[in-house]
């Protein structure tokens, strides 16, 4: 409109139907919403639609597809959906927008990890990589990836254990190996081998060396006497040589005569050692008499409890 009033204006007379023209046109135009707008290509009047956008030179509808190069759109109301991510988006998405930031995921059994400024791929460090058995102790069904640990049938090595153990009994008349709980140790002299005690004094019998551990001793005592008249017969074992322990833990015997041979035996009390190092334990024989001859013999035996 405003060309054709340009023009006008350098007219040099106007016709009153001109002005009538004129006239006319402005009335229409004042009667237009105000949302009218002109297409900056053909300058039609229209009323655009609510989602009409400028791409270009040409406004746009909502409806149509066209693409956008360097727009800026904005205002809280605005919502993209259905964007095809690997056709729409290209570039590396930063970690301040939800990314990583990184372009590739690197190698096989890498995890992503932050060094305080960037997540980075890379191989794991520190922790258990892989697993090796120990011959006799535990075997591992292998070194890396998915590993089973297992108790081989025999365990050659002695074993720690802080909780409670449940061993499994032998089934043959053999023997627990030297170290190992339920290890038996013993020594016996007998009748034949007993050797002469001397009226109050302590003999010592035999003896047994046991290692350090935890240990239940016990015995028999046994006199071989001819034609002995006596008062008293005691037997214990004890970890000094040829020494009474308290009274609470020997056997003893008072008013024993014997006017013929004889042959008499007697169990010692039960007693517990628990031993640091390599420890002897003495069988020992006590006899009371002021006539004829006594003899000593027996056997002491141990058992490793733990």
């Amino acid at each position: 409109m405003r060309p054709f009033l340009r023009f006008c204006a350098s007219c040099a007379f106007f016709r009153p139907s001109l002005l009538v023209l004129f006239a006319a046109l402005a009335g229409h135009l004042a009667a237009q919403p105000a949302n009218v707008q002109a297409d900056p290509t053909t300058g039609a009047l229209f009323r655009p639609a609510a989602a009409t956008f400028i791409s270009g030179n040409s406004l746009v509808t909502a409806s149509s597809t066209t693409t956008l190069t360097n727009k800026s759109i904005s205002g809280a109301t605005n919502t993209l959906t259905a964007i095809p991510l690997t056709s729409a988006v290209t570039g590396t998405l930063p970690v301040a927008n939800g990314g990583t930031g990184i372009t590739a995921v690197g190698a096989s059994g890498n995890v992503l990890t932050s060094n305080g400024t960037a997540w980075v791929s890379s191989a794991p460090t520190g922790g258990v990589t892989s697993l090796t058995g120990t011959a006799g102790q535990i075997t591992v069904s292998a070194s890396t990836g998915a590993v089973t640990l297992s108790l081989p049938a025999t365990l050659t090595q002695v074993q720690t254990f802080s909780g409670g153990l449940i061993g499994k009994g032998t089934t043959t008349n053999d023997n627990a190996a030297t170290g190992y709980i339920g290890e038996y140790v013993s020594s016996t002299i007998t009748v034949g081998g007993s050797s002469a005690l001397t009226n109050g004094v302590v003999k010592n019998v035999t003896s047994i060396s046991l290692t350090a551990g935890d240990w239940d001793v016990a015995g028999l005592v046994g006199f071989y006497e001819i034609s002995v008249t006596g008062t008293a017969i005691i037997g214990f074992s004890n970890n000094v040589s040829a020494t009474f322990p308290s009274a609470e833990l020997y056997l003893s015997l008072n008013a024993v005569t014997s006017a013929l041979s004889s042959t008499t035996s007697y169990p010692i009390p039960l007693r517990r050692y628990s031993l640091s190092s390599t420890t002897t334990i003495y069988l020992c024989a006590y006899r009371d008499f002021t006539a004829g001859t006594s003899n000593g013999f027996g056997y002491i035996a141990a058992r490793r409890v733990r």
